[in-house]
């Protein structure tokens, strides 16, 4: 008799060290997810940061090519950095730019670009924003 008390206890103690490791595994896994997802989430300083950057494109009707291609290429660098996808398109060039080589890039600024200045093509930009509501621009259009 004194055996199976000792046992009933012993099994006791084992069910409540499962139901503890039970606990802590279960808030662990509850409170790891909204970091990971706070960490995915682009934050509204970012969204801003990158909105500003092609805002300062928007009313003007002098963008050279070259200020094309670098704005081309700082959509691709966010969209590699930040998960997001932001379209680029220009007139000459099929498509989303962003997915354009780099050599169609040169050949882009080559061929709208004039030494003496006199003939150089000019561009003005419009942009859309994200139809989900984040706030973040979505596309980038030269013309």
């Amino acid at each position: 008799m004194e055996n199976a008390s000792k046992a009933l206890i012993m099994a006791g103690e084992i069910l409540i060290g499962l139901i503890v490791i039970g606990v802590i595994a279960y808030l662990f896994v509850t409170m790891t997810k909204p970091a990971e997802s706070l960490n995915r989430s682009i934050s509204q300083v970012e969204i801003d940061k990158i909105n500003s950057y092609f805002a300062a494109f928007q009313d003007r009707k002098d963008i050279t090519a070259g200020e094309v291609v670098s704005s081309i290429n700082y959509a691709i660098e966010q969209n590699k950095k930040q998960a997001v996808h932001i379209a680029v398109t220009v007139p000459g060039i099929s498509g989303d730019v962003t997915q354009a080589s780099s050599q169609t890039l040169m050949n882009f600024i080559q061929s709208n670009t004039d030494p003496s200045n006199k003939n150089t093509k000019k561009y003005r930009c419009s942009v859309t924003y994200d139809p989900k509501g984040t706030g973040l621009i979505d596309t980038v259009v030269f013309q």
